[in-house]
């Protein structure tokens, strides 16, 4: 057996564990744009209460290349579907230096309806918070999930 042989071997599973089921898993969340929702209760004062626990029940994070990511669940769109669901978000995408403040850090239940963008060159994610009452970034939310054949989760 000649010295190729087995460099071929090597190769070709190294090709396939990158083409395989797993690649998508290993794929980074920061790189993709990422639109998340959390569960909230009003009372009829308006001030907001969580029902039961407040964390984040919905997440769906899309990849240039048209990979989505479901909760758990991978899926793929078109590369143009994708660009859609970028496009109809670019316009609240922050800019300036508080670009990177997430208040659901502090406060967990501030900020139902986020999106967070790719990661810049130094790691950081810029981020999007708004709530169901701010009409604008909650009806463009669900309108780049139906971009990329998802339905907004019922309230």
């Amino acid at each position: 057996m000649s010295s190729i042989a087995p460099r071929a071997i090597v190769a070709g599973l190294l090709l396939f564990s990158a083409f395989g089921p797993d690649a998508a898993e290993s794929r980074s969340l920061s790189s993709g744009l990422t639109v998340s929702f959390g569960r909230v209760g009003y009372s009829t004062n308006g001030a907001i209460i969580c029902l039961g626990f407040c964390g984040y029940w919905g997440r769906v994070t899309v990849w240039k290349d048209g990979q989505v990511l479901d909760g758990k669940i991978y899926s793929r769109v078109s590369r143009s579907e994708a660009a859609h669901f970028r496009s109809i978000l670019r316009p609240f995408r922050p800019t300036g230096r508080f670009a990177y403040v997430d208040p659901s850090r502090t406060l967990p239940n501030s900020c139902p309806v986020k999106v967070k963008w790719p990661a810049d060159h130094r790691g950081r994610q810029p981020v999007t918070c708004g709530s169901y009452f701010e009409e604008p970034l909650f009806e463009a939310v669900k309108e780049a999930l139906k971009a990329v054949h998802l339905d907004f989760p019922a309230l």
